[in-house]
């Protein structure tokens, strides 16, 4: 009997061993495939990608902030990852349809032109993915990050990675542009073919130009460079310019800010702008749209000034702003939560609804739930995010955001 105890107690004695020794090789096997410094690109096949009906109106509530892309992707990014899902009017995010993710690296920022999404990385690393289907179009080792450069701490919709990156622009749909210490690189967006670089040392408040040039942003003023060549092209004296109406971020601006006045890009040069200086004004093309602050929007010529429609607005359209603006469409937003999309050549009302507000069956009130932050339009879609009302720029981001779902997407 006691040997057969013994037996008994040696055979528990190994299998709690062998137990042990297993729980053990699969820690470590889990810590090698979660950890390693290494980067990994994961394509899905996605079967909740149907293609969903546009209705015009308020489409999704997200946690992310969105890049869109080819009209029907949104790319998103966090400080490690970049991922992509669709439909871009899905009601809530989706399983990726493809992820890449680098590690021990940080995200500096994503831009996207020619259905390419390029990463930028604290390496120096840049990585162009094809949004359509997640495969790589190819990487280079960019611009170290020039020493004046503060990336913003992300927020959970990683909102500052997508819509507004550090130090990386892009160049109508063709090129990929990254400043660093002493250089500005240049990068062909589908085949990352790096053109002439600009060999002038850039302040951080340098962008592209919707007429195809990098303002680099000096000590002395602007020069504009042309990205063709890199040959110089403008130079205006300016104290503080900031850059306005940018197609998205810092990139394609058609305007820039000297204090109250604006200043447009011409062919010949940089030239003043004076139908822009209103606060909040927006250019597209050769047109400026601004409203009065109070009820009424309209559209003036950018070049002469002359005006091209005025929209009276109603009773109720108080505190009426431009929200953003993009091919065929100018979108307002009211005191109550509404965009009031027009025809951007004719003023004519497109649609009407209430924007990112909690839903209800009866009619909105007249009452603001939420003030937006950074917005853009871009394929029939306006995306916006939802601030809390008079949330600081510094508050937390429990703080900041008016729900969970920070972020606001609807078909004009």
């Amino acid at each position: 009997m006691r040997e057969e105890a013994g037996k008994k107690s040696r055979a528990g004695w190994w299998q709690a061993s062998l137990a042990a020794s297993v729980l053990v090789v699969l820690g470590v096997i889990a810590v090698v495939r979660v950890l390693p410094p290494a980067e990994v690109l994961t394509v899905t096949p996605v079967a909740n990608a149907a293609p969903i009906e546009r209705k015009t109106g308020t489409a999704g509530l997200l946690y992310s902030a969105p890049l869109i892309v080819d009209g029907d992707i949104r790319v998103y990014a966090s400080a490690r990852q970049v991922r992509a899902d669709t439909p871009a009017a899905a009601r809530t995010e989706r399983t990726p349809a493809w992820t890449f993710r680098r590690w021990p690296q940080s995200l500096l920022g994503v831009a996207e032109a020619g259905g390419v999404v390029v990463s930028r990385w604290t390496d120096g690393e840049l990585v162009g993915i094809r949004a359509s289907d997640g495969e790589l179009a190819w990487r280079a080792s960019g611009p170290e990050p020039a020493p004046d450069a503060e990336p913003a701490t992300p927020r959970r919709t990683g909102e500052e990675l997508v819509w507004t990156p550090v130090d990386l622009y892009t160049a109508g749909d063709e090129l990929v542009v990254v400043r660093g210490a002493d250089t500005v690189r240049v990068f062909e967006a589908v085949t990352g073919r790096e053109r002439a670089p600009i060999g002038a040392a850039c302040g951080p408040a340098s962008f592209t130009t919707a007429s195809g040039g990098f303002a680099c942003r000096t000590t002395t003023g602007l020069t504009v460079y042309d990205l063709a060549g890199g040959a110089a092209r403008e130079w205006v004296a300016a104290g503080e310019v900031t850059a306005d109406s940018c197609r998205l971020g810092a990139s394609s601006c058609a305007l820039v800010r000297d204090g109250g006045t604006a200043y447009r890009f011409a062919a010949d040069g940089v030239r003043a702008a004076p139908a822009a200086n209103a606060p909040g004004a927006k250019v597209l093309g050769e047109t400026v749209y601004t409203t009065d602050g109070a009820r009424t929007a309209s559209a003036r010529n950018l070049v002469t000034g002359a005006e091209v429609w005025t929209w009276p607005g109603r009773t109720w359209d108080e505190e009426l702003r431009v929200l953003a603006v993009q091919p065929g469409r100018v979108h307002l937003l009211n005191a109550a939560d509404r965009l009031i999309t027009l025809d951007a050549a004719t003023g004519t009302q497109i649609s009407l609804f209430a924007f990112g507000v909690p839903t209800s069956k009866t009619e909105p009130t007249r009452e603001r739930h939420w003030t937006p932050g950074t917005a853009y339009a871009t394929d029939g879609l306006v995306v916006a995010v939802r601030r809390k009302l008079n949330a600081p720029d510094t508050a937390e981001d429990r703080d900041f955001y008016f729900a969970g779902e920070g972020v606001a997407v609807a078909v004009s």
